[in-house]
């Protein structure tokens, strides 16, 4: 029992659910307690011998195994091997290609540690002193913290301590600090507080390198920018090919907010206020949509209504939030577009997504597409918007080339993004799962013969209210 209700707690979808909700994604180092290779390796273990054996355990004892010929012990063995099939054989054919795929790349790795990192901390070693204190994003902080010996202001999330009541907090001054949405004066007290003595910016980070989003791939320029324009606060100490370092000088007489260093390089893009609406596509929402999240839609603009399978839908979101957003987990964009998709007499609600599946892999065209981004206007995201504007994020959404033609609803929702996701029992069954968002208008998908630049008025459907 000691092994087996960490796992319950865990991996039952209704206990699992109803803890996630209450203390986070800390219910899942509940696994900790568990060996769970023990339980596997007892598990098949067992089930390997009543296959062989074909015995029965009946009260906790083993009965004396019955004739080779008996029907009950061929019954045993029967479930016992769909038992390890379940187990054993599904599992392993998903496994096995990544396993795979990871010692291949694991032995093709000329060392532990990727080269540009390798130039960096040659780098440091050679021009930085000792034990310095270096302020960055978290995923170059965890490679300092585990190559060198520099000491860093923020961890990676997933490794802070749970009774670490300040992490939230270093982690949005490290995100606020590498923002070019934020002033550098906005962060010079942090850096007093924090005693870093370096900033160092890693413009080689993929996208969404970390889950908070500490650093916008792509902006590292600009981020460069507002410490260059910080001379008598900030100096340059070491610029390599994707790594700037700044120094934080702290012997200036004067204010940060002084000089250049007191302005943002980029900020959030405010929507037109005439409506929060532009050009010919707009869905207009009177008075906003409630999407989820604390998040109004007040206007949806998409460039084109008239598509086929394989293009892209773009245009631009009206948001605005409903209160004043504070910085934590970050917030999710859902977009879905659903098309009706045939329904024989056997279609039930209940199974309505696996029913749906069936149609599509027999038909070969696909009738639902699920998008999903983080929420976010320029650089900033929506704790670091005006109170009260609308604010306005692009989008490019690719549709999957095997779409069926025909009229697809356009849904919205935002969420606060669950650090590991925890779906419920019905998201595997009804068509209706928890990612399913408010309806806020209509497109078309055309068949391939169609002319790709026929007019698109007459495909313009009506607006609706969302609700």
């Amino acid at each position: 029992m000691l092994f087996v209700v960490p796992v319950i707690l865990v991996l039952d979808p209704l206990i699992a659910s109803a803890l996630e909700r209450r203390i986070g994604y800390l219910h899942y180092r509940i696994l900790d307690a568990a060996p769970l290779v023990v339980i596997l390796a007892l598990v098949v273990g067992g089930l390997a011998e009543r296959l062989v054996m074909g015995g029965a355990m009946v009260r906790g004892r083993r009965e004396r195994p019955r004739p080779p010929l008996s029907g009950r012990s061929w019954a045993n063995r029967i479930l016992a091997a769909a038992l390890l099939a379940l187990f054993i054989a599904y599992p392993f054919r998903l496994a096995l290609p990544r396993a795979a795929r990871s010692v291949r790349a694991l032995v093709e790795k000329p060392s532990s540690i990727s080269p540009s990192y390798a130039s960096l901390l040659a780098a440091l070693d050679e021009k930085i002193p000792d034990h310095s204190v270096i302020a960055s994003d978290p995923v170059t902080s965890y490679v300092l913290s585990a190559y060198t010996g520099y000491f860093v202001t923020v961890i990676l999330d997933q490794h802070c301590s749970p009774a670490d009541t300040g992490a939230i907090e270093r982690l949005r001054e490290a995100r606020n600090l590498l923002s070019p949405a934020v002033a550098f004066s906005a962060s010079r007290a942090w850096l007093d507080r924090s005693g870093a003595d370096y900033v160092l910016i890693n413009a080689d980070l993929p996208e969404r390198a970390d889950f908070f989003n500490s650093f916008l791939p792509g902006e590292a320029s600009r981020t460069r920018e507002k410490f260059m324009a910080c001379p008598s606060f900030s100096s340059s100490a070491l610029d390599l090919s994707g790594f700037h370092m700044f120094m934080v000088r702290r012997d200036s007489p004067g204010s940060p907010a002084e000089e250049a260093c007191g302005v943002a390089r980029m900020a959030a893009v405010p929507c037109p206020a005439s409506g929060d609406s532009s050009g010919d596509g707009g869905i207009a929402v009177d008075g906003g949509t409630d999407v989820g999240g604390g998040i109004s839609l007040m206007n949806l603009t998409v460039d084109n209504y008239l598509l086929r399978s394989g293009d892209t839908l773009a245009g631009h979101f009206c948001w605005k939030a409903l209160r004043k957003e504070s910085f934590g987990l970050p917030f999710d964009v859902i977009v879905r577009i659903d098309a009706a998709f045939p329904r024989g007499a056997l279609y039930r609600d209940w199974y309505g997504k696996q029913y749906r599946r069936i149609v599509e892999r027999r038909g070969g065209g696909f009738y639902r597409f699920t998008w999903r981004t983080r929420l976010m206007s320029g650089p900033a995201y929506p704790d670091m918007w005006e109170e009260g504007r609308s604010m306005k994020q692009e989008f490019a959404l690719p549709l999957p080339a095997s779409m069926a033609p025909g009229p697809y609803e356009v849904r919205v929702k935002v969420i606060r993004a669950p650090y590991l996701e925890n779906r419920r029992v019905a998201d595997y069954l009804s068509n209706d799962d928890s990612l399913q968002g408010v309806p806020v208008g209509m497109i078309y998908l055309r068949e391939e013969s169609g002319n790709r630049d026929s007019g698109r008025e007459d495909a313009r459907p009506s607006a609706h209210r969302a609700g």
